[in-house]
């Protein structure tokens, strides 16, 4: 698809040239469009394909950055991600995405090659918005009859987009209805299905459209039942309207198929089940009624229809997609499924299916609300800080191999301004070489030549590379806490629902400024703050609250007594953790991963 960006070669650029329409990006270099190209977010879910040529592997960054609705910049920048770079000639890459939410109605992306990375010749950019695949069905419902007035349907923007295709399938008990659709709508009318009647009729929505009413029954009283339902639809190209007849209707296979169904029936039958098992949404206009006969339309998305009793007239629409969701293949090879196994990789060869000698990756919770609803959850402080050289690169891979859903970051900034994993003001503890001096007054090139229980210490833009996407991420910015909204940078474009910031419960301060920018935060504390009575203020800003596994139960009780979720904290064996989960915790922060989840998923 083009982009909604000029051609990169008309990008502001440092430090390389022109090519064509590409450009050079040199090693410590960035490209970004002019202010001027500033573009609506749209529904911030973003596409970018690069073609590039590359004499060495290398390294390319992507950021957002933020305008107001005059095309003014906020000054206000997001990362999205860094991609490691293969070398080749004319190579490509494709790449989805999604813009954090804030309220900056407009923005412009600026590529960079890292100053330890190579140069690279960007040939093609092209960044426009990712197409919805398959349909998108939005649904509502409206019954009556014409006797009392339907009154006016409403169709709001929170279920309809500009661009939807509106659809109304409407009813009558009896013959002839006088019925009909407001003007600019494409209809077909019947007036005989088997003694019913009623029309289907379709628009394209236009923003004039949304927040608009429509009355679509007639100015005249009736005494029969009448009722509709209302669709609308996004990702349809085309459309074939079949008007209402009595028979079931032959629907086409190879197409996507709108279909309703009238109802009228007595009171003693149920609402019936014309659609497959699993059928999602489902429009309904009328209702069936125990105490006399009743009219019920139902419509929904299906390619076969089951015959029931009280059926008198079927109508469908036949949708051809915009962009169709890629079917399922079987062919050889290895692929992911999740069909109910603890091992969902499978190999297909000569049409079989089976077991794979390897396991996927695990995904951590999809977001916090998940994990806050899942009894016993596990968070891996430092990655497992009993089980692995803690905040490492090889604890966070085995803490989430043997099945940490949540993984906690302890970080701070170098003087040169590298956010980095370690815990404490210097590096002694975990490196006996090092010397006595506050990691915040060393630069990143100082940290590293000592390491973290014999390896490397990671940078914050790493771990969020690496699991920000995937696992839920309690953040603690330890020393440089004041400079926290610096690591927002790093965040991944959903990060409200998957980071949780983490201090000492006496911080109110950080509580409140992250609760002011919308976050989820969790407060820490020990025994005496809650026996001292210090507590009692302390944890109000928090959303949760944390207790020393070991604490006795009087100080349990009067903690999960504040009416704030309790999580255990630091649980090195698997004994710690059931103390935590049976004196009222909901979950735990655990150093001994390996010691809870006994066997690693490879």
């Amino acid at each position: 698809m083009a982009s909604v960006f000029p051609v990169i070669g008309a990008w502001w650029g440092g430090n390389g040239a022109r090519v064509g329409d590409g450009r050079l990006i040199r090693k410590g270099s960035s490209s970004t469009p002019f202010e001027s190209n500033a573009y609506p977010v749209l529904n911030r879910k973003w596409t970018v394909e690069i073609t590039y040529t590359a004499d060495q592997d290398t390294q390319l960054a992507m950021r957002a950055n933020w305008f107001d609705e005059g095309k003014k910049s906020t000054g206000k920048q997001d990362f999205i991600t860094t991609w490691n770079i293969r070398g080749g000639v004319n190579a490509a890459l494709k790449f989805d995405f999604e813009l954090s939410v804030n309220a900056y109605p407009l923005w412009t992306p600026s590529i960079a090659v890292p100053s330890t990375a190579n140069d690279i010749t960007i040939h093609n950019l092209n960044i426009y918005e990712t197409p919805k695949p398959g349909l998108q069905v939005h649904l509502a419902s409206g019954s009556g009859s014409e006797a009392n007035g339907f009154g006016t349907f409403r169709f709001v923007s929170s279920t309809t987009e500009v661009g939807d295709l509106l659809v109304v399938f409407y009813a009558s008990q009896f013959g002839n209805t006088k019925a009909r659709p407001p003007s600019g709508w494409d209809f077909q009318y019947t007036p005989d299905a088997g003694g019913r009647s009623g029309y289907v009729a379709v628009k394209r929505c236009t923003a004039d459209d949304i927040g608009a009413t429509f009355k679509f029954n007639s100015d005249d009283t009736t005494n029969a039942r009448e009722n509709f339902v209302v669709f609308s639809i996004g990702g349809v190209s085309n459309y074939k309207i079949h008007q209402w007849q009595p028979g079931i209707p032959a629907l086409k296979s190879d197409k996507k198929n709108l279909v309703a169904v009238q109802y009228h029936a007595v009171a003693s039958r149920d609402e019936p089940v014309w659609y497959p098992p699993g059928t999602d949404p489902i429009a309904r206009g009328g209702k069936r009624n125990r105490g006399t006969s009743w009219s019920m339309t139902i419509g929904a998305v299906a390619n076969s229809v089951t015959e029931s009793y009280g059926a008198r007239a079927y109508a469908w629409l036949e949708l051809e997609e915009t962009n169709p969701a890629p079917p399922e293949i079987n062919i050889p090879g290895v692929a992911i499924h999740d069909i109910g196994s603890s091992n969902p990789v499978y190999v297909y060869h000569n049409g079989e299916l089976s077991p794979a000698s390897m396991r996927a990756v695990p995904r951590g919770y999809r977001d916090i609300f998940t994990m806050i609803d899942t009894h016993g959850f596990l968070i891996a402080h430092r990655g497992g800080s009993v089980s692995w050289p803690e905040a490492s690169i090889r604890a966070y891979t085995n803490a989430v191999m043997f099945g940490a859903g949540a993984l906690e970051v302890s970080c701070q900034k170098t003087k040169d301004g590298v956010w980095f994993l370690n815990h404490d003001r210097t590096l002694q503890r975990v490196d006996k070489t090092a010397p006595d001096t506050p990691v915040t007054e060393m630069t990143w090139a100082d940290i590293q030549k000592y390491h973290t229980i014999g390896e490397p210490f990671m940078t914050v833009e790493e771990y969020f590379a690496a699991y920000g996407s995937s696992h839920i991420t309690v953040l603690d910015p330890k020393y440089s806490a004041a400079e926290w909204q610096d690591l927002k940078k790093f965040f991944p474009t959903d990060a409200h629902g998957r980071i949780i910031w983490k201090f000492s419960i006496d911080a109110g301060w950080l509580a409140n400024q992250w609760k002011a920018d919308g976050w989820k935060c969790w407060g820490y504390s020990y025994p005496d703050q809650v026996t001292d009575g210090r507590i009692n203020e302390w944890h109000k800003p928090w959303d949760y609250i944390g207790m020393s596994f070991d604490a006795s139960d009087e100080v349990w009780n009067r903690t999960t007594g504040l009416g704030k979720p309790v999580w255990g904290h630091i649980c090195p064996t698997r004994d710690a953790y059931d103390q935590a989960m049976a004196k009222g915790a909901i979950g735990c922060m655990v150093s001994g991963v390996a010691n809870i989840y006994s066997e690693s998923l490879v």
